[in-house]
Protein backbone atom coordinates (compact mmCIF):
# COMPACT_ATOMS: atom_id res chain seq x y z
CA UNK A 1 0.00 0.00 0.00
CA UNK A 2 2.74 2.18 1.00
CA UNK A 3 4.07 1.66 -2.74
CA UNK A 4 1.01 3.18 -4.40
CA UNK A 5 0.93 6.40 -2.01
CA UNK A 6 4.51 6.96 -3.16
CA UNK A 7 3.70 6.01 -6.79
CA UNK A 8 1.14 8.96 -6.21
CA UNK A 9 3.22 11.23 -5.06
CA UNK A 10 5.63 10.96 -7.29
CA UNK A 11 3.14 11.22 -9.88
CA UNK A 12 1.46 14.07 -8.74
CA UNK A 13 4.72 15.93 -7.86
CA UNK A 14 5.59 15.06 -11.87
CA UNK A 15 2.06 16.77 -13.47
CA UNK A 16 2.73 19.57 -10.79
CA UNK A 17 6.02 20.53 -12.34
CA UNK A 18 5.54 20.04 -16.19
CA UNK A 19 1.88 21.60 -16.49
CA UNK A 20 1.17 25.19 -17.02
CA UNK A 21 -2.45 24.87 -16.25
CA UNK A 22 -2.00 23.46 -12.80
CA UNK A 23 -1.60 24.90 -9.44
CA UNK A 24 -2.03 24.16 -5.97
CA UNK A 25 -3.55 26.53 -3.43
CA UNK A 26 -1.51 26.18 -0.49
CA UNK A 27 -4.00 27.78 2.02
CA UNK A 28 -7.16 26.48 0.38
CA UNK A 29 -5.54 23.02 0.77
CA UNK A 30 -4.90 23.10 4.64
CA UNK A 31 -8.04 24.86 4.82
CA UNK A 32 -9.63 21.83 3.46
CA UNK A 33 -7.31 19.27 5.38
CA UNK A 34 -8.03 20.75 8.75
CA UNK A 35 -11.90 20.61 7.86
CA UNK A 36 -11.87 16.93 7.70
CA UNK A 37 -12.95 15.30 11.04
CA UNK A 38 -11.28 11.92 11.96
CA UNK A 39 -14.77 10.73 12.85
CA UNK A 40 -16.28 11.78 9.11
CA UNK A 41 -14.23 9.43 7.61
CA UNK A 42 -14.69 6.92 9.98
CA UNK A 43 -18.37 7.16 9.63
CA UNK A 44 -18.28 7.55 5.51
CA UNK A 45 -20.45 5.87 3.77
CA UNK A 46 -18.91 3.51 1.52
CA UNK A 47 -20.53 2.15 -1.92
CA UNK A 48 -20.93 -1.14 -2.17
CA UNK A 49 -20.17 -2.76 -5.74
CA UNK A 50 -21.33 -6.53 -6.10
CA UNK A 51 -18.32 -7.80 -7.44
CA UNK A 52 -15.00 -9.31 -6.16
CA UNK A 53 -11.68 -8.22 -6.86
CA UNK A 54 -8.27 -9.41 -7.38
CA UNK A 55 -6.33 -7.31 -4.48
CA UNK A 56 -6.86 -4.22 -2.80
CA UNK A 57 -5.27 -2.39 -5.66
CA UNK A 58 -7.50 -3.64 -8.34
CA UNK A 59 -10.69 -2.71 -5.86
CA UNK A 60 -8.67 0.77 -5.36
CA UNK A 61 -8.21 1.36 -9.02
CA UNK A 62 -11.70 0.23 -9.64
CA UNK A 63 -13.11 2.58 -6.92
CA UNK A 64 -10.63 5.66 -7.90
CA UNK A 65 -11.86 5.63 -11.72
CA UNK A 66 -15.69 5.60 -10.73
CA UNK A 67 -15.26 8.78 -8.70
CA UNK A 68 -12.60 10.65 -10.86
CA UNK A 69 -15.30 9.72 -13.90
CA UNK A 70 -17.99 11.14 -12.11
CA UNK A 71 -15.99 14.41 -10.60
CA UNK A 72 -17.33 17.35 -11.65
CA UNK A 73 -20.54 16.04 -13.43
CA UNK A 74 -20.94 18.40 -15.35
CA UNK A 75 -22.43 16.34 -18.41
CA UNK A 76 -24.93 15.00 -15.22
CA UNK A 77 -28.20 16.34 -17.25
CA UNK A 78 -27.58 15.33 -20.92
CA UNK A 79 -26.67 11.67 -19.13
CA UNK A 80 -29.93 11.84 -17.49
CA UNK A 81 -31.73 12.76 -20.92
CA UNK A 82 -29.57 9.78 -23.00
CA UNK A 83 -29.43 7.03 -20.48
CA UNK A 84 -31.79 7.64 -18.00
CA UNK A 85 -29.18 7.60 -15.15
CA UNK A 86 -27.13 10.58 -13.92
CA UNK A 87 -23.40 10.67 -13.89
CA UNK A 88 -22.26 8.27 -11.05
CA UNK A 89 -24.51 5.65 -11.84
CA UNK A 90 -23.35 5.63 -15.66
CA UNK A 91 -19.67 5.96 -14.29
CA UNK A 92 -20.31 3.16 -12.25
CA UNK A 93 -22.04 0.91 -14.98
CA UNK A 94 -19.70 1.56 -17.37
CA UNK A 95 -17.01 0.81 -14.89
CA UNK A 96 -18.52 -2.18 -13.61
CA UNK A 97 -19.06 -3.51 -17.39
CA UNK A 98 -15.16 -3.51 -17.63
CA UNK A 99 -14.31 -5.19 -14.43
CA UNK A 100 -17.09 -8.00 -15.94
CA UNK A 101 -15.77 -8.20 -18.88
CA UNK A 102 -12.46 -9.41 -17.59
CA UNK A 103 -10.66 -5.71 -18.01
CA UNK A 104 -8.02 -5.26 -15.84
CA UNK A 105 -8.89 -1.51 -14.59
CA UNK A 106 -5.54 0.36 -14.50
CA UNK A 107 -3.81 2.46 -16.96
CA UNK A 108 -3.49 -0.06 -19.50
CA UNK A 109 -6.87 -0.36 -19.91
CA UNK A 110 -7.14 3.37 -19.88
CA UNK A 111 -4.60 4.05 -22.30
CA UNK A 112 -5.73 1.29 -24.76
CA UNK A 113 -9.91 2.15 -24.04
CA UNK A 114 -11.02 3.15 -27.72
CA UNK A 115 -13.44 5.96 -28.66
CA UNK A 116 -16.00 2.91 -29.73
CA UNK A 117 -15.71 1.01 -26.59
CA UNK A 118 -17.31 4.05 -24.08
CA UNK A 119 -21.13 3.90 -25.84
CA UNK A 120 -20.64 -0.29 -24.96
CA UNK A 121 -19.40 -0.04 -21.65
CA UNK A 122 -21.05 2.78 -20.57
CA UNK A 123 -24.55 2.36 -22.24
CA UNK A 124 -24.78 5.81 -23.61
CA UNK A 125 -26.20 5.74 -26.97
Amino acid sequence: AEDIFKQIRESSRWFLENSSSVAINEHALQKFATSILPEDLNSAEKTPFPLKFKSKSSELDFIGLVNLLNFGSGYRELLHAACNRGAYDTMAFGCIAAHISAQAINADFLLNLKLVDIPQLFGIP
